[in-house]
């Protein structure tokens, strides 16, 4: 335990896979890695808990989905490669061009400014990540979804008029046959303490930090910029937020039908998926 009380991170982070439960019987963990400082930082804590025998996982395979804007990503290529050769990590690469026949860019030529972008793209990333999990024998998949974001989604489903997309999320989703179970081991982590993480493990070198050019336009930047505004007018408020969450979730939580999609086959809450509406529209 040495490790754990020399490290807050890491102390932080092991306990909330422990009360949460988030590696029971996990053997194949599957990690979205898209570069930046969250997903980094996910992937370094669970090799380290790997190698210091905190976790029983066989092994950890990093994901990283590719949306096709070729110079946002060129120099993210080089740097989530690097990461996982240091790690010993294996590396998955896989794009939008090669899944679904269209990059971001395309979409941004076909819808403008006329829909939100990030929308579409993070439908899309998402369900690809789902996929990737499974075809690659995958226990759960962890997000690098830090409190902040936690905070962010919440809001941005009752702004947009779905609060019932709250209902169905949580630190860890349920675990359903044929899906792969998603976990959340960063979700009490502050972004300020992702950074000081990765400095003091030297790691923060291997971190992407160009922001995607779409993200300012998104209503979850908006948001973003709302909870830091409020946490910097009342210290602590994201800690409460997440309680009142947390609280709220307990207590909300339905059993919703699931249905498959009928084009794709693919459980979802509609007689057509979200991700079948968008490559429809985007075919059309």
């Amino acid at each position: 335990m040495e490790l754990l009380k020399e490290n807050r991170f890491l102390l932080k982070f092991y306990e909330t896979i422990e009360k949460f439960k988030l590696l029971e019987n996990v053997k194949t963990v599957g990690v979205g890695y898209s570069g930046g400082k969250d997903s980094t930082s996910l992937l370094m804590g669970l090799h380290t808990l790997r190698e210091t025998g905190k976790i029983e996982v066989r092994e950890i395979i990093a994901i990283t989905i590719e949306e096709g804007e070729e110079e946002y990503e060129r120099e993210r290529e080089k740097k989530v490669k690097q990461f996982t050769e240091v790690l010993g990590i294996p590396l998955l690469i896989k794009s939008f061009k090669e899944r679904y026949g269209f990059t971001l860019k395309d979409m941004y030529q076909r819808i403008g400014e006329t829909k939100p972008l990030c929308s579409y793209c993070g439908v899309l990333r998402r369900r690809m990540l789902d996929e990737v999990s499974k075809e690659n024998n995958c226990d759960v998949l962890a997000v690098g979804h830090n409190l902040e974001d936690y905070i962010e989604t919440f809001l941005m489903n009752i702004v947009r008029g779905e609060p019932e997309r709250n209902w169905r999320t949580g630190i860890k989703t349920s675990k359903i046959e044929g899906y792969v179970p998603r976990i959340k081991p960063l979700v009490f982590m502050k972004p300020s303490e992702i950074e000081i993480f990765l400095e003091e493990t030297g790691n923060i070198k291997y971190v992407y930090e160009k922001k995607c050019p779409y993200r300012s336009r998104s209503l979850r930047y908006s948001i973003l910029n709302l909870i830091k505004l409020l946490e910097r007018q009342e210290k602590g408020y994201m800690e409460k937020t997440m309680e009142k969450i947390l609280s709220i979730q307990r207590e909300q939580k339905q059993h919703y039908k699931l249905v498959p999609c009928e084009k794709c086959g693919y459980l979802t809450t509609k007689r057509i998926c979200k991700v079948c509406e968008i490559i429809e529209e985007l075919r059309g």
